[in-house]
């Protein structure tokens, strides 16, 4: 009888305390002896800042764990994956998502989005640019949606109508 094994995303939360109370009881403490007993195996993921931060400090929590450190995919680990998820994304939002599409999140995703990293970042970008263009009631998601959504989210234009303006910005003197 094989248990069940529990991915916790951003598993550092399980260290912090429960009602935010300092000295309150913590996640991580109630299913502790589950854990370090190695009755209920899990595997968590949270950042290098984050596991040193919350985890390290917490000495039973960091007892009970193993540390994988994963290199971030490089662009074409990172298209695997969004063509993996794009079927997902297309049934989510009844749409297409293009191939040029994906390769656009990719471009500019690992261009402008810092706090995060790949593929996870290019593939909040498609999803959320999917959901935008799936209420507007468009068919396809093209690489035009995509950089149109992060334009607007991060204000800066970054299409073809904002290159005008960055020629001009560039040659100001």
């Amino acid at each position: 009888n094989i248990p069940p094994i529990i991915f916790v995303d951003v598993a550092h939360n399980l260290s912090t305390s429960l009602g935010g109370a300092e000295g309150a009881t913590t996640a991580f403490s109630v299913f502790e002896s589950y854990v370090s007993g190695g009755k209920l195996p899990f595997i968590g993921s949270t950042t290098t800042q984050n596991y040193k931060k919350y985890v390290e400090p917490n000495v039973a929590f960091g007892r009970s764990v193993t540390t994988v450190e994963l290199p971030e995919a490089n662009k074409e680990q990172s298209l695997e994956v969004l063509m993996l998820i794009a079927s997902k994304i297309e049934k989510k939002h009844n749409l297409v998502v293009s191939l040029p599409a994906l390769r656009r999140a990719i471009e500019l995703s690992e261009r402008y989005v810092s706090e995060r990293a790949l593929p996870d970042k290019a593939v909040s970008l498609v999803d959320n640019a999917a959901a935008v263009q799936a209420s507007q009631e468009v068919g396809i998601l093209k690489k035009e949606h995509i950089t149109e959504f992060l334009s607007g989210k991060i204000k800066v234009p970054l299409g073809a109508e904002g290159q005008e303006e960055r020629e001009h910005l560039l040659n100001l003197e």
